[in-house]
């Protein structure tokens, strides 16, 4: 968990530099200075790199908040206790 924690600068950074290579490439191809199967492939190429990590981002407040099984154990029972 704490591996991962110490990722997250670098996971943000990296994330910043394909947004600004996407719109730059983008650009380039709605310009028409990039041929259109090139703009796939790299397009392609990026996003397979992006949408991992920005998942990793997405998932990361849910892994750290999520309640650990201890704490989920003592829940059912104080609920089952409450309505019995």
């Amino acid at each position: 968990m704490k591996k991962q924690q110490k990722r997250i600068p670098q996971i943000t950074h990296r994330l910043e530099q394909i947004e600004k290579v996407m719109d730059k490439l983008y650009e380039d191809n709605a310009l028409g200075a990039i041929e259109p199967d090139r703009y796939e492939q790299l397009s392609q190429k990026y996003a397979e790199e992006y949408f991992p990590l920005k998942k990793i981002l997405v998932l990361r407040p849910f892994r750290l908040s999520r309640p650990s099984r201890t704490s989920s154990i003592f829940l059912q029972r104080a609920r089952k206790n409450l309505h019995p």
